[in-house]
């Protein structure tokens, strides 16, 4: 059974997917932070970083350039997450009207 905190974590995740799949297949995490912030996700920009981290070991981003900015890229693998072609354990499966 799923927690809350598992059921956020997830979401938040497939967010930041989404905003880099709907981008220019990539960002920064401040740009992420002020999304997640728009979408009653307020967290610290360590987490943030966390995150991609975490998108990073299961192969949905590359992280480009970590610093005060951490900047990455959307694999194909994310792509395809983002938009429900493929799915991956901790990063929920967009809705209907998110495909």
């Amino acid at each position: 059974m799923n927690t809350f905190t598992d059921v956020l974590n997830a979401d938040r995740l497939f967010l930041i997917l989404k905003f880099a799949s709907e981008g220019n297949g990539g960002s920064n995490s401040g740009a992420i932070k002020a999304m997640l912030t728009s979408m009653q996700h307020n967290i610290a920009g360590d987490k943030i970083k966390a995150d991609l981290s975490k998108l990073e070991r299961i192969g949905l981003v590359e992280i480009i350039n970590e610093g005060k900015i951490t900047t990455f890229s959307i694999t194909n693998l994310g792509d395809d997450v983002a938009n429900g072609r493929a799915s991956v354990p901790d990063v929920r499966a967009p809705r209907p009207s998110e495909k």
